[in-house]
């Protein structure tokens, strides 16, 4: 028999508790490596929590399982759902009982959401926590738009250094963050990277977290695969819960502008734009995300936009709504769990592009 249902909270407190047994070890660890620089481990995990937020990646212009777009789901319900109840994913399509992404968090959760409250509504939401403070948010592969969260939120929100697909052996929470700040270090050491930024020794990066302002920066940060994963366990009210919406500046003057607008005066959020990313599409490659990539860019800029030559999130939206909507017109560039791919791969493009003249530009 199952026992009695725990609250958010409750499992927040409980990963607390298991990150609390090793936190001193690490922190000590951390210290260790910082000597001779004035700065101690639990100082930054208190300046990084009291500039950074937590952010949640989405595509407000896809249609999601019950055939309505996502935006217009969220207008309905005021509420952020997880990929169980909505049948919708910008990762991969495992949200079932037996699919991976169920087998991940049995493991991660130590398989609360299996024996204590397993309802679809009941699993964790996903985002990332933005301690780069990117102006296109902390995990931007997952979608071209973002909430932020409030900071009340975090009392039921825990961390993973990487994405729960590779088994992290750890979670974190605010008030136990210095193993997921350990693992960061371990990755300075290895690769000289903070998460996606080149360049970093332990007291680089240290120096920068110690700096760090609530503002968010001004070009994108295009990290496709390296974030610090946020899992909030518990509904997210939009009214409640969200601060602000992040909508890409290529929807500007369309009807999903308008209908963001009404989102968030109902729901009193702010609403801010991050600088349009797009790709010319004589510059997507074989290399990236393979040879599909092009010849579907093409076509979309041919349907939707007047042989530009450029591709931007709009643009790929509408693309992945008429392959929904009118798919016998799409079905010479691959079938419907292909196209899902292949609209996914062409959005990462999108990104990594965007970064890479952002490089160029600095």
């Amino acid at each position: 028999m199952n026992q009695a249902p725990v609250s958010p909270e409750e499992f927040s407190a409980v990963a607390e508790a298991a990150a609390r047994r090793t936190e001193a070890v690490d922190c000590a660890f951390l210290d260790e490596l910082l000597q001779g620089t004035g700065l101690h481990a639990r100082d930054l995990c208190r300046k990084i929590f009291e500039n950074c937020t937590v952010t949640i990646n989405f595509h407000p212009d896809r249609i999601a399982g019950n055939g309505r777009l996502i935006l217009d789901n969220l207008l309905a319900d005021g509420e952020y759902k997880n990929q169980y109840e909505t049948g919708t994913t910008n990762g991969g399509r495992t949200a079932c009982p037996g699919g991976d992404r169920d087998l991940w968090e049995k493991q991660l959760f130590n398989e609360f959401y299996h024996t204590q409250i397993n309802l679809p509504a009941a699993r964790p939401r996903y985002g990332a926590l933005n301690i780069m403070n990117y102006c296109d948010g902390a995990s931007p592969r997952f979608g071209s738009c973002f909430f932020t969260l409030k900071p009340a939120v975090l009392d039921r929100v825990t961390f993973a250094a990487g994405d729960s697909c590779a088994n992290p052996e750890r979670l974190g929470t605010r008030g136990c963050f210095c193993g997921i700040l350990k693992a960061l270090f371990h990755e300075i050491n290895r690769t000289g990277r903070l998460l996606n930024q080149p360049g970093f020794t332990i007291k680089e990066a240290a120096a920068f977290l110690m700096n760090l302002s609530p503002h968010l920066t001004t070009t994108p940060g295009g990290a496709l695969d390296e974030y610090i994963e946020a899992h909030i366990h518990g509904r997210i009210i939009l009214e409640t819960d969200v601060a602000a919406l992040y909508l890409d500046d290529s929807f500007r003057a369309t009807e999903l502008e308008c209908k963001a607008r009404e989102l968030c005066r109902r729901f009193r959020i702010e609403l801010h734009f991050i600088p349009e990313r797009h790709v010319k599409i004589e510059e997507i490659d074989d290399l990236f995300r393979g040879p599909a990539m092009r010849p579907l860019a093409e076509k979309i800029d041919s349907a939707f936009g007047r042989n530009s030559g450029v591709l931007n999130a709009r643009l790929i939206g509408l693309a992945s709504c008429d392959s929904v909507q009118n798919p016998a017109a799409w079905s010479n560039s691959g079938s419907e769990p292909e196209l899902f791919q292949y609209f996914k791969q062409l959005w990462h493009t999108v990104v990594h592009h965007a970064r890479q003249r952002s490089l160029l530009r600095s």
